[in-house]
């Protein structure tokens, strides 16, 4: 699992180990530390390496071949978030590193790949969707601003993937392309390790719901929609563990499920009372059900959804809020536990 010290990465890498596989976890830096340490109790019961955090300096360009030994699959979720780099790191990372790790599976013999994309590599108009439809945003558009670098990496990252195929058929390659995904962190206490302190890249985008406890918090996302992050993870183990060669290699991740943040905001106090009282948003500022519905363009609202995808179905946008301030209030005692100011930024887009 390539970025499994990231939101993504992390919910992937506990599924996985809670399903019984073994996973090695590729991350840079000192972030490799606190990475083996949030998940080396996995190695203690059976006293079996069932977890190694492997130190990949550059996804683009550093030796892969011992990382890929004896692997079975890859799941590669390594991407910069918009704005925590700049452009043309972005556009290495994902360009370079998707085809370096591409490359480096195929000298492995490695045809299992799961690709961690996003809804912004299809073009923002009404579906249907198919592998042939994509952003239009362009190289140019890219260096104006953080989103459109965003979307022109993922965009070009599946291209490049997807040609890749046509020259080595025997890839197996599907992308999961979720929304904006929000959700708790890692259960407790592996997510002390990971995160030993506040860290706002650390919470990815659903930095947009730990905003709601601060509030002077006018800021949410420019379009409504949203995956629980567990059940992106699931969708990623299960498109690994499928022995299906689906034709549709671009897989869009979507809960079938308004997602208004003034109801968000009205869980919250409902559900935690007086431990949120006087730290929530202004409820009448925030988007509500009308937009979530009348923006969203990537859901066929009259359709009747069937939870076909996994027998529990799609978690709720209420289960989704709810668990994650609850995973975040925990985490603000933890870090001011250890003496750490904990602070929620007005603005998690930043």
């Amino acid at each position: 699992v390539s970025g499994a010290s990231g939101f993504v990465g992390s919910h992937i890498v506990y599924q996985l180990l809670e399903a019984g596989y073994s996973v090695r976890g590729a991350a840079r830096g000192s972030k490799v530390i606190n990475l083996q340490a949030a998940f080396n109790s996995f190695n203690i019961p059976s006293n079996q390496d069932r977890f190694k955090a492997l130190n990949i300096p550059d996804i683009a360009s550093s030796d892969l071949s011992d990382a890929f030994k004896g692997v079975s699959g890859i799941i590669h979720t390594a991407a910069p978030l918009p704005g925590h780099a700049d452009v043309e790191i972005t556009l290495k990372v994902a360009l370079q590193g998707t085809l370096h790790v591409l490359e480096s599976a195929h000298k492995a013999g490695i045809h299992k790949i799961i690709m961690t994309s996003s809804i912004v590599s299809f073009p923002y108009s009404e579906g249907l969707f198919s592998d042939d439809a994509w952003n239009p945003v362009t190289l140019e558009e890219a260096h104006n601003n953080n989103y459109a670098t965003y979307a022109y990496a993922k965009t070009q990252a599946d291209k490049v993937a997807l040609e890749f195929t046509k020259t080595h058929p025997e890839m197996d390659i599907t992308f999961c392309n979720p929304g904006w995904i929000f959700g708790p962190l890692i259960p407790s206490p592996y997510s002390y390790h990971l995160i030993p302190e506040p860290s706002p890249a650390a919470l990815s985008t659903t930095g947009y719901i730990y905003a709601l406890l601060n509030p002077n918090n006018q800021h949410y996302p420019s379009v409504p929609g949203f995956t629980d992050i567990r059940d992106v993870a699931r969708a990623h183990i299960l498109a690994l563990s499928s022995q299906y060669k689906y034709p549709q290699q671009r897989m869009i991740l979507k809960a079938p499920e308004p997602n208004s943040f003034r109801e968000a905001i009205e869980i919250l106090e409902a559900k935690f009372g007086k431990e949120v009282q006087g730290r929530l948003a202004n409820k009448e500022k925030a988007p509500g059900e009308e937009w979530a519905i009348q923006e969203d363009k990537a859901l066929e609202w009259s359709v009747k959804t069937k939870d076909v995808t996994w027998p529990e179905g799609w978690k709720s946008w209420k289960e989704c809020v709810e668990d994650t301030v609850d995973s975040l209030l925990d985490m603000e005692k933890f870090w001011k536990g250890k003496g750490l100011e904990v602070r929620v930024l007005e603005d998690p887009s930043l």
